[in-house]
């Protein structure tokens, strides 16, 4: 700042018109050289190609979520056993349980074969807002698991659309409780007035190729016919002007009989394990076909499961009864000669 300070010596100013000069010579030579030795600036380069690169491109690939693969990974806090059976059943029938419990355990079934489960409801008022104050007590019987589930207890519920049908919510509450607590191959949904003969069950099984391992939803199938159309006019939803407006349809499709049926692990586990719950209106046998008709899953017709009067148990040949797969409508004399007599469904 004391060169520009006029108050100091005349040499100082001198000094600054010497290196003005300096600086004007040194621009001009510059100049010169720039313009006649060919010189040029650097060119600009264009920029870097830019690459993607995600944060986990080293990582291997995630594998794809499937039913069977999740199960797998937390097995070991699960029973494994190859069939569950259980049965939804009001804490009344106590009688009917009994039939059941009695021959499931005469056959002397283990833990790591078969295992059955009785699905008992605990709710009640119209939204299941309620616990069910029963004057019914429930016997647990030794050797029979007992599941109470947030259902009503008593039957199904015609052209209800707010999906609390009583049986309906025990097999969905049923197949969550089974596939938390279990890991198995297949599982029976079976009824306190039916006899579910596991031995002729398992020599299926042992036949190769008849009942697949996957996808399967097995059982007596019912149709709508248009051959016959008043066979089935009970799946017309005219009858049920609530339920038609909820599903926007007019017929219910495709599903097994009440008397039972049988899913393969991964089914069970499909409906166990939905985060969103499917709508549980309505008799518990057409709502589960619901369920399941938009999925790939095949639906099995087998043809030796029949209701005791088919059968007349006591007055046929034994052969009939030990090819029977399920018996329903079980009458108390049916129950007693099976198990006084083994060798007729041996």
């Amino acid at each position: 700042m004391l060169l520009f300070n006029k108050r100091h010596h005349p040499q100082n100013q001198k000094t600054l018109a010497v290196w003005c000069l300096i600086c004007l010579a040194t621009g001009f030579i510059l100049g010169f050289v720039f313009n006649n030795c060919n010189f040029h600036w650097p060119e600009r380069l264009p920029p870097k190609q830019r690459t993607t690169r995600s944060l986990y491109a080293n990582r291997p690939p995630i594998p794809k979520l499937n039913i069977t693969s999740t199960t797998t990974t937390i097995a070991g806090h699960k029973k494994e056993v190859q069939v569950v059976v259980f049965v939804p059943t009001p804490r009344q029938w106590e009688d009917r349980r009994a039939n059941v419990a009695r021959q499931f355990l005469k056959e002397r079934w283990n833990d790591s074969q078969a295992i059955l489960i009785f699905v008992i409801g605990t709710k009640t008022g119209p939204r299941l807002e309620y616990e069910l104050d029963s004057p019914h007590p429930v016997t647990h019987i030794p050797g029979i698991i007992y599941y109470y589930a947030p259902c009503r207890d008593y039957g199904d519920e015609f052209d209800n659309p707010n999906g609390t049908s009583a049986t309906t919510c025990k097999v969905y509450e049923g197949l969550r409780y089974i596939t938390t607590k279990y890991k198995a191959k297949y599982v029976w949904r079976s009824g306190d007035d039916a006899y579910l003969n596991l031995k002729v069950f398992f020599r299926m099984l042992n036949t190769p190729g008849l009942v697949p391992q996957s996808r399967l939803y097995m059982g007596w199938l019912r149709s709508p016919t248009l051959q016959s159309p008043s066979r089935t006019k009970d799946l017309l939803l005219s009858r049920q002007p609530r339920l038609r407006d909820l599903y926007g349809i007019h017929q219910f499709g495709s599903y097994m009989f009440g008397m039972g049926f049988c899913l393969s692990w991964d089914v069970a586990e499909f409906i166990g394990q939905l985060s969103i719950p499917p709508l549980q209106t309505w008799a518990e046998d057409v709502i589960v076909g619901m369920w399941l008709m938009p999925f790939e899953i095949d639906f099995l017709n087998v043809n030796n499961m029949a209701n005791y009067y088919i059968l007349n148990i006591g007055e046929t040949e034994p052969e009939t009864h030990r090819a029977c797969l399920l018996s329903h409508y079980m009458r108390q004399i049916d129950w007693d000669l099976i198990y006084l007599k083994p060798n007729i469904w041996a």
